[in-house]
């Protein structure tokens, strides 16, 4: 079995850790999101109306409600 050469293992292993950086990030705006549409819904907006704001469903912004609230 021949082995990969060393640049191409550091190639892999910086892809990785950029790509679990990226989740990092998306995880703490996903939480971000939920606190903004619940904010938004408890200022007495409506599902339909902070949908229409974010551009997408009313079943997204309900299921961004549903995440965890961010902590600290």
């Amino acid at each position: 079995m021949k082995t990969a050469e060393p640049s191409t293992l550091t190639e892999v292993a910086a892809a990785y850790a950029k790509r679990d950086e990226l989740v990092e990030r998306l995880n703490a705006q996903n939480q971000y999101v939920g606190e903004v549409v619940r904010k938004a819904r408890a200022a007495g907006n409506t599902w339909i109306a902070i949908a229409e704001a974010a551009n997408t469903s009313d079943v997204a912004v309900i299921n961004a409600a549903r995440r965890p609230a961010v902590k600290g």
